[in-house]
């Protein structure tokens, strides 16, 4: 076998293999020492039902969840996912809040609904694929017109936050062009849904 142990890119190697063949990097590292390790046959399922516990964990506090597997075509040229793509991510929780508080279609609530008056992220970790990806999304705070609202991006693979950020929505009149008290029955609809998530 090749001596790579040696060389500046020892570690990349490492991470490239145990994310190719679903090993830990100490798993690795052993094969490259000749120290193979007795496997239990019920390892699989057991780090899938570890996986999924850390992620239920980390989004507990997240009233809505949603989950997607990363593209091939949203990596760029250097290898992971553009950073672009987190705000959609983002984009696709907070839709799916905004759903299930009843503040998407304006026709709803007499021509009033949600304009996002700012966003930002905080990239923790880069993604590549392959991978699947779960968003919370919650209401932290709301006033008279706007509330904000706080989401987490967790990579299933590394079973780690990858991303947080936060948006500004705020309550907007279609009809009138203008901003808008915040609709009491949507006010209503938060805090049923950040005290009963479902």
């Amino acid at each position: 076998m090749i001596n790579i142990t040696g060389y500046i890119w020892y570690d990349d190697v490492v991470d490239k293999l145990a994310w190719k063949h679903d090993l830990t990097t100490d798993e690795v590292e052993e094969i490259f020492q000749n120290k193979p390790r007795i496997h239990d046959q019920n390892r699989n399922f057991r780090m899938i039902e570890h996986s999924s516990l850390s992620i239920k964990n980390l989004l507990a506090d997240f009233p809505v969840v949603v989950q997607f597997p990363i593209a091939w075509g949203d990596m760029d040229a250097l290898g992971h996912i553009n950073n672009t793509v987190y705000f959609r991510y983002f984009e696709s929780a907070r839709v799916d809040y905004l759903t299930k508080i009843n503040f998407l279609d304006p026709e709803a609530n007499g021509g009033i609904s949600a304009i996002l008056a700012s966003t930002q992220c905080d990239f923790r970790k880069a993604l590549m694929y392959p991978d699947t990806v779960s968003i919370g999304a919650r209401v932290i705070e709301i006033s008279g017109d706007r509330f904000v609202m706080e989401y987490r991006l967790v990579s299933h693979h590394w079973q780690k936050i990858a991303a947080e950020g936060k948006g500004v929505v705020v309550s907007f009149n279609y009809r009138g062009r203008r901003k808008a008290e915040l609709p009491e029955a949507v006010r209503k609809n938060i805090q049923t849904l950040e005290n009963h998530p479902a």
